[in-house]
C-alpha cells in the first residue's frame, strides 16, 4: 500500500519516476494509516474532514465511510484513468487539444509560482495550453504544455519550481474524464456511518455531502471527488470555508506536513491583509514531518492535541510503558538470579580434600 519498494529504492531515480497511480496509492495509504492510529488507537474524533487534491478521496477511505477502500489499490494501478488518461500519454489532454495519433508526444509539466491567482488568470487567454491548477495561499500551481507554462512565467517575470511530474488533474482537459472519475469512485458504503463528522468538499467549499445524519450517498461522494479532480483546486477558499463552519484546529494526516505549511501561510496572509478570516482561530498539527522521526512527530502531535484539550486516550502509551517496565523487570530479575547462583565447578562435597 505504501509503495515502499519504489519510494525507498537504492536508485534515487526510481522514486521521482513513480507512476501517478502508485503515488496516489502511497499518499492515500499513509493518510489511512495515520488516521487509523489517531481515531482507533487514541480515540480522537474529528468534527470536520477535508482534503488537498487526492486527500478528498483519502477522507472517505480513512474515516469509516467506504466499506472496502483497499479494493481501490489494484484498480488505481491498472485503470486507464491513471495510467494514460490524465498521466502517461495524456489521452484526455490529446482529446481536449484535438491532437491525432500522428502528433508528437505532449511535453507536460507543472510549476509552483509565488503569485496570487489574478495575475495568472489575466494571462491565461494568451496561453491556451497552460492552466491554473491550484491556488494555495501565497503560491499557485500552473500546469500544462511546458513551453507555454515557461512563457507565461517569463511574461510575469516570475520563477517557477518545476514538479517534473505528468498529471492533468485540476486542469480543464481533465473534464474529458469527469464521468470516468465519478464512476471510478462509486464505492459501497458501510452500514454504520460516522454521524458526527462534517465532510467538506473542495468542489464547492461547503459541506457538499454533510454527514450521516443528513444521509451520505455514494453517488454524491463520487461526484464531489470528480468535481474536485477535474477543476482548479482553490485550497485557500477551502480552508476559509472550513474556518467559517467552525474548524479551528487542522490536524494533518498526510506526509511531510505539506498541508500544515500551506495552512500556516494562508493564516499569515490573512493577518497581513486584514482578511475577515482573521476573525477565526487557526492552528495546525502535523502528524508526520520530513526529516523527522515518525514516532517523535506523532508524540508531539498528541501533545499538541492534549494542550488544546482535545478528548483522547493515552492508553496505548501507558500500555506500552507497562510492557517496557515488565520486560525491564524480567531482565533485571533474571540477571540477579544468575549473579547470585554459584557455578557448579566451585562447589565441593563434604569431606572432599
Amino acid at each position: 500500500m505504501f509503495q515502499a519498494d519504489a519510494i525507498y529504492h537504492l536508485d534515487p531515480k526510481v522514486a521521482p519516476a513513480m507512476p501517478l497511480g502508485d503515488l496516489a496509492i502511497a499518499g492515500v495509504g499513509s493518510s489511512y494509516l495515520l488516521t487509523q492510529l489517531l481515531v482507533k488507537a487514541f480515540d480522537v474524533t474529528p468534527s470536520f474532514a477535508l482534503g488537498y487534491s487526492m486527500g478528498e478521496a483519502s477522507m472517505w477511505a480513512s474515516l469509516g465511510v467506504w466499506s472496502d477502500p483497499h479494493a481501490l489499490i489494484e484498480k488505481t494501478k491498472t485503470d486507464p484513468l491513471f495510467t494514460r488518461a490524465i498521466s502517461g500519454k495524456l489521452t484526455a489532454v490529446r482529446q481536449a487539444w484535438q491532437l491525432d495519433n500522428t502528433s508528437s508526444d505532449i511535453v507536460w509539466n507543472s510549476f509552483v509560482v509565488r503569485s496570487a491567482a489574478e495575475p495568472i488568470e489575466a494571462l491565461l487567454p494568451e496561453f491556451p495550453r497552460a492552466y491554473l491548477a491550484i491556488i494555495q495561499g501565497d503560491t499557485c500551481v500552473i500546469a500544462g504544455c511546458e513551453t507555454q507554462c515557461r512563457e507565461l512565467l517569463a511574461q510575469m517575470k516570475k520563477r517557477g519550481i518545476a514538479a517534473n511530474r505528468v498529471t492533468a488533474m485540476h486542469t480543464k482537459p481533465a473534464m474529458e474524464e469527469h464521468g470516468n472519475v465519478e464512476q471510478f469512485y462509486i464505492q459501497p458504503l458501510l452500514e454504520s456511518l460516522p454521524s458526527d463528522i462534517k465532510f467538506i468538499s473542495a468542489a464547492s467549499g461547503d459541506s457538499t455531502v454533510s454527514n450521516a445524519q443528513a444521509g451520505l450517498d455514494g453517488q454524491v461522494i463520487a461526484r464531489s471527488i470528480a468535481d474536485t479532480f477535474c477543476n482548479t483546486l482553490d485550497f485557500t477558499a477551502l480552508i476559509h470555508n472550513a474556518q467559517k463552519q467552525g474548524a479551528a484546529l487542522f490536524v494533518e494526516l498526510g506526509a511531510d506536513r505539506q498541508n500544515c505549511t500551506l495552512i500556516d501561510k494562508i493564516a499569515k496572509q490573512d493577518r497581513q491583509c486584514g482578511s475577515k478570516s482573521t476573525d477565526f482561530p487557526c492552528c495546525t498539527v502535523p502528524t508526520n514531518a520530513k526529516g523527522g522521526d515518525d514516532i517523535t512527530t506523532l508524540l508531539k502531535a498528541l501533545g499538541q492535541l492534549i494542550s488544546h484539550r482535545v478528548p483522547l486516550t493515552v492508553s496505548p502509551l501507558i500500555d506500552g510503558l507497562n510492557r517496557e517496565i515488565a520486560q525491564a523487570t524480567l531482565i533485571s530479575t533474571a540477571a540477579t538470579m544468575q549473579n547470585n547462583s554459584e557455578p557448579m565447578s566451585n562447589l565441593t562435597l563434604q569431606g572432599e580434600v
